[in-house]
């Protein structure tokens, strides 16, 4: 049995044999590579990637390249609607990054969010409904 569970191959009069235990340690390596190819393509884009906070909201760029004299911007995440903005030529390693991070300040609507060192807040979604409704409730 175990003998049919393994794959023999003979290149120029060598054998090698490989079983089953070792084809899974060969899928456990391949998926260990994976994972810090993933790794090392996060810390990658993490390098390239400028986040700075605007008036407006938050923008995302490329450090590594060079538009109009600035680096390359990529996404805007406005602090009133918190839809972000993704341009279309953004690179999918840096726009899963940007994503993430979106998404964290996005999770925070309706919260103030720091937007200057002497302590200027903006209030993030005001224009989305429920944030507008809110406003409205505590004004009354």
């Amino acid at each position: 049995m175990e003998r049919e569970r393994d794959l023999v191959a003979n290149p120029k009069n060598a054998s090698l044999i490989l079983t089953t235990a070792s084809l899974h340690e060969a899928a456990d390596e391949m998926e260990r590579l994976v994972e810090e190819e993933k790794e090392r393509q996060s810390s990658n884009a993490n390098d390239r990637l400028f986040i700075g906070v605007m008036p407006a909201g938050i923008s995302y760029c490329d450090k590594t390249v060079e538009e109009h004299g600035d680096y390359k911007k990529l996404a805007f995440l406005p602090y009133d609607t918190l839809k972000l903005e993704l341009r279309e030529d953004c690179p999918e390693d840096l726009a899963r990054t940007i994503r993430k991070d979106a998404a964290s300040i996005q999770a925070k609507a309706g919260e103030l969010y720091p937007v200057s060192a002497t302590g200027q807040t903006v209030l993030l979604g005001s224009s989305l409904p429920e944030i507008v409704e809110e406003e409205e409730g505590l004004s009354v």
